[in-house]
């Protein structure tokens, strides 16, 4: 079977590594935008991370004209009221490092005993026609008191989870992706990935005609 382009809609090279081993089994040929040239970022100004990253596979696959997934997850932390929630990425600021905002989340969290929290993931597969398909999970844990491992990205290394004992920067890939927001929407859609194929081979097959219409409407 001849293998389906899909594009992870981000350049964040720890998010695509996950999302291409959940999918290796799978027909797809998967590429980020790290791939391709110069491409437009979405606002995302969304209220919700579904509102986010609806606007960034939607964007990436009328752009480029392949099926895209993008996924819109942060961190929201109760005694924050969910901050930093949709702002996770720019908590610190819009050009702000991991550790820039680990280091801000460590500041507003001093003192206080209250260190729950959640991670929060949606995933979207959007096609260049506008429809898409959304996936969303969660993982609950508790913020430490200081960075600990060198693996993952972003708050990874504050984010501690206490049925392994282990913060998600301590974990292996494996054990990561088993437990995490983003590794249980990602199962979710692994579990039905044939029946997304199929979906993603009519939409196109739909846009196909469409286009054949609209060209002989024009001539």
């Amino acid at each position: 079977m001849e293998k389906m382009l899909l594009v992870v809609a981000t350049r964040n090279r720890g998010k695509s590594k996950e999302i291409r081993e959940f999918l290796h089994d799978f027909p797809v040929e998967i590429k980020d935008l790290n791939d391709f040239g110069p491409t437009p970022e979405a606002v995302e100004d969304g209220e919700t991370f579904e509102e986010n990253a609806y606007k960034k596979a939607s964007l990436t696959a009328k752009v480029l004209g392949f099926p895209a997934l993008a996924d819109d997850s942060g961190l929201e932390v109760e005694a924050l009221g969910g901050k930093p929630g949709v702002r996770s990425a720019r908590y610190a600021g819009s050009k702000a490092s991991d550790e820039e905002n680990n280091i801000k989340l460590l500041g507003a969290l001093s003192g206080t005993t209250n260190r729950k929290a959640r991670f929060c993931c949606v995933l979207s597969l959007a096609v260049p026609s506008g429809p898409a398909l959304t996936y969303e999970a969660a993982c609950e844990g508790v913020i430490a008191e200081a960075p600990r491992g060198l693996n993952g990205f972003g708050y990874d290394p504050l984010f501690y989870y206490p049925p392994l004992d282990k913060t998600f920067g301590e974990m292996t890939l494996d054990e990561k992706s088993n437990v995490s927001h983003r590794g249980k929407a990602l199962m979710q859609l692994k579990r039905e990935f044939d029946k997304v194929l199929r979906w993603l081979n009519r939409r196109f097959d739909e846009e196909k005609i469409l286009r054949g219409a609209h060209d002989i409407c024009h001539r």
